[in-house]
């Protein structure tokens, strides 16, 4: 008898050590998710609006998360567990509510690495892309200001030239070199608009993070399950029944004017996936794929808001 008591004695206090534990993750959660706040399909879980669930502090998108994290049924019955204790809880209740919030706390905490583990592939394909950016943007302004002193000096030595010796010769000699100097004038500005192609830093073609959106080939990490079908789950917000992907994609297509039927509208979708064999970029090239890059990041940053609403859940009982 007295074996057993011990034995429920460790098996609580290795709870209560675990739990404690679970609950500075929970801290760690709240914090990201108000950061996140502050800065910005296998089809599952339609719900019509952002308001609470009945019974809960959950909001919709937080009792959705909990679905995909197969804890609304231990959730549930921590519930059902915390009022059969009541205020005079035994030790078999207390054991037996610290195991389940131990279960619902691993779960979430394992959704909230694999996010980050996301999260930081996001931040390295941003990283470079602005890297890129910034090297190529400095390129192009030098070219600038040289097609602008080249352009500078040509009409104006002409137009020196042409003054100078119509003074002293008759036409049309002086007119042809007030004629060159004219059309340098405009013809070497006129080059200077041409777009500029650059050799990009990476140049194997196996895709950033953009390119599961799109359905394209990626050789790196991807995404874990868990947060591919959050990507793929209806916001409780969506008015046109769009998952997180579908709603992304959409506004790109609108806001971009993205063709994905064409043959150009393909090549460009898999220019910005990096997984095209094209050997340049353009600048715009880099700053629409640094947009892209930042609005998926935000859609995922909202998921620490849902996990620490799921955890405020939790830690009420």
């Amino acid at each position: 008898m007295n074996t057993q008591k011990f034995f429920r004695l460790l098996v609580f206090v290795s709870i209560c050590c675990q739990f404690a534990q679970s609950a500075a993750f929970g801290d760690e959660l709240l914090a990201a998710s108000r950061a996140s706040n502050q800065g910005a399909r296998e089809t599952v879980f339609d719900k019509p609006s952002k308001k609470n669930v009945p019974g809960t502090a959950m909001t919709v998108d937080a009792w959705n998360v909990a679905r995909l994290l197969n804890i609304d049924g231990t959730l549930d019955e921590l519930k059902a567990a915390v009022r059969r204790a009541g205020g005079n809880p035994s030790q078999d209740d207390l054991v037996k509510i610290m195991f389940l919030r131990q279960t619902i706390a691993r779960k979430m905490q394992y959704a909230g690495l694999e996010l980050e583990e996301a999260l930081a592939n996001i931040a390295g394909d941003l990283s470079l892309t602005n890297l890129q950016l910034s090297i190529f943007t400095a390129k192009h302004e030098r070219s600038v200001m040289l097609n602008n002193v080249a352009a500078f000096m040509t009409s104006g030595s002409l137009g020196v030239l042409d003054s100078a010796i119509s003074i002293t010769q008759p036409p049309p000699f002086a007119n042809i070199l007030g004629i060159t100097g004219n059309a340098s004038a405009i013809a070497i500005p006129l080059w200077g608009l041409r777009p500029r192609r650059y050799k990009p830093l990476r140049t194997e073609a196996g895709g950033n993070m953009l390119a599961p959106l799109f359905d394209l080939p990626y050789d790196g990490e991807g995404y874990d399950p868990i947060i591919w079908k959050y990507l793929e789950s209806v916001p409780a917000d969506s008015k046109d029944n769009f998952t997180r992907r579908q709603l992304l994609i959409h506004t790109w297509k609108k806001f971009r004017r993205f063709d994905a039927k064409s043959e150009k509208g393909k090549e460009e979708l898999k220019q910005l996936a990096e997984v095209s064999h094209s050997k340049t970029v353009t600048l715009d090239l880099l700053k629409s794929r640094s947009e892209l890059l930042v609005d998926l990041q935000s859609t995922l940053h909202q998921m620490y808001r849902d996990l620490s609403d799921l955890n405020t859940e939790v830690m009420n009982y």
